[in-house]
């Protein structure tokens, strides 16, 4: 399935201009109702304007989120700076730019005979922000790879009515602009009375590949744990991180509610971050089927034992 799943998405390949996400969003859409989910457009505004669409479920006690836009490109430096210390680890990874900006520059300017070096410099990393302005062509991991779970636990759980829903989806637009589609999403769902503090919710971004799945949430962790213990039913070990203070994925929009993510991550080169690899690159253009099918199969048993604990409290 994901194999074939993966030759349909790569039709799509790039998702930041408008038209491109109404094609995919109807492709979506109708793969979506063929497995027998009925499906809805959710369009609103925050800051700029968003189009979601989730399954018709809104009595579901789990909601599986995963965006469906794509990144620009990002200089080709920050690579190493991400492997150095760890996508959870933002705010040292700032300040490390800035030391080099702030500090090493005017050391450098009382070099003598460095001026031809320095101007190469220069220009070299102003040219390097140009490639934000150009649509990523390769986006396999970030984030075709969640859609690509959300896909698979549709098909899988399509013939369970009792999993089935359970579970509600949601396609997020714009987070890559700072999760507008997930804030846009949540001040709606408030507005119309839809009640998520009640709810188990998932992002899963960034999931084709890497050492280990690494599970973030922002205060509470009951959720990070549960998904922690499904991953250990399915022999994988994960671990289970705190950011809260600034956002990974779509789950910080809900991270009140202790809202979880996952993303199959590596070590960073300093101890005790993590990054994910060639995310916002012409590079991220590989797959590892069976990291996709383990976040399919653990997440499913996550919400097998959702059920099998209200079955256990239920009155007698």
């Amino acid at each position: 399935m994901l194999k074939e799943l993966y030759t349909e998405l790569d039709q799509f390949p790039k998702r930041l201009k408008r038209k491109d996400k109404t094609k995919f969003l109807d492709f979506i859409s109708e793969k979506m109702e063929s497995f027998g989910y009925e499906t809805k457009y959710s369009k609103g505004r925050y800051i700029a304007r968003c189009i979601n669409l989730e399954s018709d479920n809104d009595n579901s006690e789990v909601i599986l989120g995963a965006h469906y836009d794509t990144p620009t490109i990002l200089p080709f430096y920050f690579e190493f700076f991400f492997r150095l210390f760890g996508h959870t680890r933002q705010f040292l990874l700032m300040f490390a730019i800035f030391f080099l900006v702030a500090v090493l520059t005017p050391v450098f300017l009382k070099i003598e005979g460095l001026d031809c070096l320095l101007k190469a410099i220069k220009w070299t990393f102003y040219l390097s922000f140009l490639g934000m302005l150009i649509p990523n062509p390769n986006n396999k991991n970030d984030n075709t790879s969640g859609v690509a779970t959300l896909l698979d636990i549709a098909e899988k759980i399509s013939k369970n009515p009792d999993l089935k829903t359970k579970l509600k989806f949601v396609f997020f637009d714009n987070e890559e602009l700072g999760l507008l589609g997930s804030l846009m999403q949540r001040n709606k769902w408030k507005k119309e009375g839809f009640d998520v503090s009640n709810k188990k919710f998932i992002s899963i971004d960034c999931v084709a590949h890497g050492e280990i799945p690494v599970i973030l949430y922002q205060k509470n962790p009951e959720i990070a744990n549960q998904l922690s213990n499904a991953f250990f039913q399915n022999d994988t070990l994960s671990k289970v991180v705190r950011l809260p203070f600034y956002p990974v994925s779509d789950n910080y929009a809900f991270g009140k509610y202790g809202a979880a993510n996952i993303s199959w991550m590596n070590k960073s080169w300093i101890p005790g971050g993590y990054y994910i690899k060639n995310v916002h690159s012409p590079r991220d253009n590989y797959v590892d089927y069976d990291k996709i099918e383990i976040i399919s199969d653990s997440v499913i048993d996550f919400i097998k034992n959702v059920e099998k604990e209200e079955n256990e409290i239920q009155p007698t």
